[in-house]
């Protein structure tokens, strides 16, 4: 037989309804659109609107108040612009290029051409990429008082947590004091640029497929004529040609002079393809996949350059062309820093560009993801010499928001059914972002031992 509640089992249900309609619900949904309009020059502007209605139908003496309110507004606005006027700024850093993470010195010169000192100061815009989420004002520091007829300088540690070029817009330099009812300001002049590169981690080796059966690591010998290696033969003497090469044995047996061929030297190529398409990346910020597929492209790269390998990246919205050594490590990372946020390309139009095309006798490491692999046809995937580093960007998804994606569970993901015996040493997979460097040197070793 069911049972009716009592009135004491009733209070909690209706207490909880009680608090909701008093506490919680919105009845007026509408104005939510004008909160942001909300602004201390607004409210000074409504009381003194209602002061003249009171002056005027009531009393005279709220003309008082009347005028210290515009007395204020008035000192409230003049005096940012004023101020605005008499200083001038200049930005620089002490370096030219670092890595992400790496701290670095700003300097921020201002000299106050006002007898009076200068308060409120804030730097804004230029380093937006490195603030935190929860900061969307745009100020990257504030500056305490500069005081006048004085040239100040003021220094902080920028550590940039994202690659690019910094600043990224022309900062301002605006202060809002007395009472921050408006802002003035000026540009600040850059002096220098900062060029933050992708953080990299080493790779050892180069896998001995990028020689092509003819060159293997480093810089290998081969049967062509050239000033190195071993010898070829012999032939007669040519103007230019040294004198150490002279085989005087042969010389005096043919009566001319006859000279030593040696071998040349070739280095193993490497074709890198990074896919940076938005549309199959997840995450923003620094710990985004995106972000995470240009470090693992720069990492192969420098780590090949270090091994004397020639190297080549295909971009977007370009290429990087081949080449070698320290100079063109520093041209390569430069790119890498400089690639735009809206640069994109499907994968499909980056392997049938001529670059890619015309890339052989050496290694293809494409850096994708995995939906857009699944988008590549078959033949693509299964061309010679071709090896794919692909990030799981559902996990970088789910895993945002911590350093490193430490918020993530230490959880193997799911692979593809492409992944099996057979694609080891093909496909690297990246589905752990807390552990994004130990999946590439253990993918990197498997690709290794495959070729």
């Amino acid at each position: 037989m069911p049972t009716t509640p009592t009135s004491a089992a009733r209070l909690p249900a209706l207490w909880s309804t009680l608090y909701y309609h008093v506490f919680v619900a919105d009845y007026l949904s509408w104005v939510n659109r004008y909160l942001p309009w909300r602004h201390a020059l607004g409210c000074l502007l409504m009381a003194a609107a209602a002061t003249a209605v009171c002056a005027w139908f009531l009393h005279e003496q709220a003309m008082v108040l009347l005028i210290c309110i515009l007395l204020a507004l008035a000192l409230g606005l003049a005096w940012p612009a004023l101020s605005a006027l008499g200083y001038a700024a200049e930005l620089r850093f002490d370096q030219q290029q670092v890595r992400e993470g790496q701290p670095v010195q700003v300097r921020l010169r201002i000299r106050n051409a006002w007898p009076l000192g200068l308060w409120g100061l804030r730097l804004r815009g230029g380093f937006e990429r490195c603030l935190p989420a929860e900061r969307g004002d745009g100020y990257s520091s504030s500056l305490a008082m500069v005081p006048g007829w004085r040239v100040t300088e003021f220094t902080w540690v920028f550590v940039p947590l994202c690659r690019g070029e910094y600043p990224e817009s022309v900062p301002r330099l605006v202060t809002g004091f007395p009472f921050g009812l408006w802002e003035a300001g000026r540009r600040v002049q850059v002096a220098s640029k900062l060029i933050v590169w992708p953080r990299t981690f080493p790779l050892h080796l180069l896998p001995e497929a990028a020689a092509n059966d003819r060159t293997r690591e480093g810089l290998t010998p081969v049967d062509r004529v050239g000033n190195s290696g071993d010898f070829m033969g012999v032939r007669p003497y040519r103007r230019g040609d040294s004198l150490r090469r002279v085989h005087w044995a042969q010389s005096a047996r043919h009566d001319r002079l006859i000279v030593c061929e040696q071998q040349t030297t070739a280095c193993p190529r490497l074709q890198v393809i990074l896919d940076l398409d938005p549309v199959v990346h997840a995450g923003t910020g620094p710990e985004s996949s995106r972000e995470w597929a240009v470090r693992i492209a720069a990492s192969i790269a420098e780590s090949a350059l270090r091994q004397a390998s020639l190297v080549e990246v295909l971009l977007p919205d370009g290429v990087i062309p081949l080449g070698g050594g320290l100079a063109h490590t520093k041209r390569l990372l430069d790119a890498l820093a400089r690639i735009p946020d809206l640069a994109k390309a499907p994968m499909v139009d980056l392997l049938s560009t001529p670059a890619c095309k015309a890339a052989h006798g050496g290694l293809q490491i494409v850096v994708t993801t995995a939906s857009s692999l699944a988008s590549l046809p078959e033949s693509m995937q299964r061309q010679r010499g071709r090896h794919f580093v692909v990030l799981d960007q559902e996990r970088f998804q789910t895993c945002l928001g911590t350093p490193q994606g430490g918020g993530c569970p230490d959880r193997e993901g799911v692979r593809p059914a492409a992944a099996g015996k057979r694609e080891r040493g093909r496909l690297i997979w990246i589905n752990r972002p807390a552990a994004v460097e130990e999946e590439m040197r253990a993918g990197w070793k498997e690709l290794l031992c495959a070729n």
